[in-house]
């Protein structure tokens, strides 16, 4: 795969590194071999990574919200047809291993664990102070967590070690505990504290709060490993917000795609599902621009990312206010899991729930909740087999694939690669 993952985002605007700064810097995206074994190497490296991590939602949250069937691509983007589900079944096509937009998202995510990868192979024969060395060998395992988590979520089977000409393909069970080994020693190499002149001055700025993306990240990942104990236990960790910064040169990539493209629009069926007085739905939409699109579509316009310096959340505090709750809930303590997702209605300006359904609210939450941040996919298939009304009639109305087809960049080339996954084109 090292030699076989397109380059097809190519990153030229000098300076595009970190968002979170105001210093100018050459290029990092493509440091030699021989680059990589100083300390400006390792620094460029980092720097790239967190460039290709805030410029990467572009196409994989629009994939991920089209294949979910949170949003509906316009019809000009024909690429994007074949990955959503249509109302009008004479309209839905397949989705085969040259997608273009898909393919973008393998190979982009790949980058980055390339990115990472070359960071930790390298770091450790470098000179340089340790708690810096430390904050950098944390940054790239979190930056490879990221990355990974967004390729098993949607593809069923992904290769872990990629330094090989034909990577072996591993099920999601290895890769969620190549995670969890990962953010283990992130966690311990923050352990003795943060470098705030070098590694926060000149590598990954101020909108990054590491420890807690470390817990965000441990909590996703337990949360799908089913161990409920430890994703409690993480997100209870968490004290603040990560998040992607933007500028006016280098726009948030989904207002070019949602606002200033129009690739796609919210589906009316999540506005008009809402409860009423749900302030999430304003923040999110334009309520005055409902109208019809392909396949009989009816969608609203997407201003939640309205401004090109927007910033974007990698995940919130009530999002981990859900994880426990859905943990709770699995562990069979549901007056907790209560607790934590009637924070998440008061915040959202909502009355408190006080039905049995504890579930399809938690559901029904992280939809609203986590709308355009690429969870719903795998959402619908945590939740499929709880029998609840809601996520049966989207997985057979809106749900256009139970996982992504693997691009042709590994099944033309790849001998180790999977054959294509049961549940591709639902409904066809």
């Amino acid at each position: 795969m090292k030699n076989k993952i397109l380059a097809l985002l190519i990153f030229v605007t000098l300076g595009f590194w970190n968002y979170g700064c105001n210093l100018n810097e050459p290029n990092p995206n493509s440091p030699t071999n021989e680059d990589i074994k100083t300390y400006d190497g390792i620094r460029m490296t980092a720097i790239g990574m967190q460039a290709r991590l805030s410029q990467s939602i572009g196409d994989f949250n629009t994939v991920s919200g089209a294949a979910s069937g949170e949003t509906s691509p316009i019809i000009a983007y024909v690429g994007y047809q074949s990955i959503r589900r249509y109302p009008d079944a004479s309209k839905r096509s397949e989705l085969d291993k040259s997608n273009e937009y898909m393919v973008t998202v393998w190979s982009v995510q790949f980058q980055i664990v390339k990115s990472a990868s070359d960071i930790l192979n390298s770091i450790g024969s470098i000179g340089m102070d340790a708690t810096l060395k430390k904050n950098i060998t944390a940054f790239a395992e979190v930056g490879k967590v990221i990355a990974l988590y967004n390729l098993i979520t949607h593809w069923e089977n992904i290769p872990i070690n990629i330094n090989t000409q034909h990577p072996t393909f591993v099920n999601r069970d290895a890769v969620i505990n190549e995670c969890v080994n990962l953010l283990n020693d992130a966690e311990a190499n923050l352990a003795g504290g943060i470098d705030q002149k070098e590694f926060i001055g000149k590598i990954i700025g101020t909108s990054w709060d590491l420890p807690s993306t470390v817990q965000a990240y441990k909590a996703r990942v337990y949360l799908m490993k089913g161990d409920y104990a430890n994703a409690i236990s993480a997100a209870s960790k968490v004290t603040a917000e990560s998040q992607y910064t933007y500028t006016d040169a280098i726009p948030n990539p989904l207002f070019v795609n949602y606002t200033s493209s129009l690739f796609s629009a919210a589906l009316a069926g999540w506005v008009e599902g809402a409860e009423p007085g749900d302030n999430r739905i304003p923040a999110t939409v334009d309520l005055n621009s409902k109208k019809g699109y392909f396949g009989s579509d009816s969608a609203y316009y997407i201003i939640k990312y309205n401004a090109r310096t927007t910033p974007y959340k990698i995940y919130t505090l009530n999002e981990m206010a859900l994880i426990k709750a859905e943990a709770s809930a699995r562990s069979g303590n549901a007056p907790a899991a209560l607790i934590e997702v009637n924070n998440v209605r008061r915040a959202a300006g909502l009355g408190e729930y006080s039905g049995s359904e504890i579930l399809k609210q938690i559901f029904i939450q992280r939809y609203y909740e986590c709308y355009l941040m690429a969870q719903h996919f795998e959402d619908l298939r945590r939740f499929k087999n709880d029998n609840i009304d809601i996520v049966n009639l989207q997985r057979n109305t809106q749900l256009a694939h139970e996982w992504l087809a693997y691009p042709y960049t590994e099944v033309d080339t790849n001998p180790n690669c999977p054959p294509q996954p049961a549940g591709l084109n639902l409904g066809m």
